[in-house]
């Protein structure tokens, strides 16, 4: 089920590049607020560069694939408190577009964890527009990691990647 939603809004959002002015909601950061069901991947994986790629484990990471997000906004830091997959990244930065108010940059960067001895120092930054209950846009993602489980490490660099979010359907 999750997965036809995610094919379907997929489609629906280029419908929706066409109507993407401002709304009542704009200077509201909050409006985003919500939980979002998320998919994203690299729009050309011959651009990818890092270290040790053979050993990252792309089932598992942010920006791959299906994932949960939770979004909301704190005021008083004007940042976004964000958790993937419930695991927490705070103080990410929302900046709105001077010129399309339902267009903002979102950037956060933290530790994450996806295996058993897998940590991840990462930085995402999208430019992402807001659809009333979609989101869309393109992301970069670079990520340092180690495994001490199997002492492998390396790094990723990912400078293109499509992101298509839906709010979640609780």
């Amino acid at each position: 089920m999750r997965a036809q939603r995610l094919a379907m809004t997929a489609l629906a959002i280029p419908a929706g590049l066409l109507i993407t002015g401002c709304d009542p909601d704009c200077g509201n950061p909050a409006r985003l607020d919500g939980n979002y069901d998320v998919w994203q991947n690299v729009a050309d994986a011959s651009e990818v560069n890092g270290e040790n790629l053979s050993a990252y484990p792309y089932e598992d990471t942010v920006f791959n694939g299906a994932s949960d997000w939770s979004v909301k906004w704190v005021p008083g830091d004007s940042s976004f408190q964000l958790a993937i997959n419930d695991q927490p990244f705070t103080g990410a930065s929302y900046k709105e577009s001077e010129t399309a108010c339902n267009t903002f940059t979102l950037l956060f960067d933290g530790s994450y964890e996806t295996e058993p001895g897998s940590v991840h120092a990462l930085t995402w930054e999208g430019e992402l527009t807001w659809y009333g209950d979609e989101l869309s846009g393109n992301y970069t993602y670079t990520d340092t990691w180690t495994n001490d489980l199997t002492g492998t490490s390396g790094s990723i660099n990912v400078p293109d990647g499509v992101f298509v979010g839906s709010l979640a359907s609780d």
